[in-house]
């Protein structure tokens, strides 16, 4: 029963790192607007969008570097919020790369966004599961 709960709360940090990370690259993209300018925020139904689907992007797109990370934090019992903040922004980086492919845009502006959101994700992660990493297996 410990370990449903866990998984339940494993998958939680998970979406709501998603969530909080395709916020912020929605945020900077709406108002930086990337490669193509700002915008005002009268043009608020384009940012709730926008908003709408970068966190959809963002979760499947890291899933499996983050699902490697989870698993080893679990097995290794690793609480440390450094690891959490720095393997976020790893994957950060993967998926700037992997977005700048697809959006063929330049590596600069997705870099900063995930410079952000990488750190920030893992911090929520951290907050929500992973000061607990292990527990479901050790005996009490």
């Amino acid at each position: 029963m410990r370990m449903i709960g866990r998984v339940l709360t494993i998958v939680m940090a998970y979406v709501l790192a998603s969530l909080v990370s395709g916020v912020l690259i929605g945020l900077g993209l709406f108002f930086l607007g990337g490669p193509s300018g700002g915008r005002s925020l009268s043009q608020f139904q384009e940012f709730a969008q926008l908003i709408s689907v970068i966190p959809l992007f963002v979760g499947v797109l890291c899933a499996l570097p983050s699902v490697f990370a989870i698993l080893v934090s679990e097995i290794d019992c690793i609480r440390n919020k450094k690891y959490y903040i720095v393997y976020a922004m790893a994957v950060g980086w993967l998926l700037d790369i992997v977005a700048s492919l697809l959006a063929r845009q330049g590596i600069i502006f997705f870099g900063i966004a995930s410079m952000l959101c990488g750190p920030a994700a893992g911090y929520v992660y951290w907050k929500v599961a992973g000061r607990n990493a292990g527990d479901a297996c050790r005996p009490h």
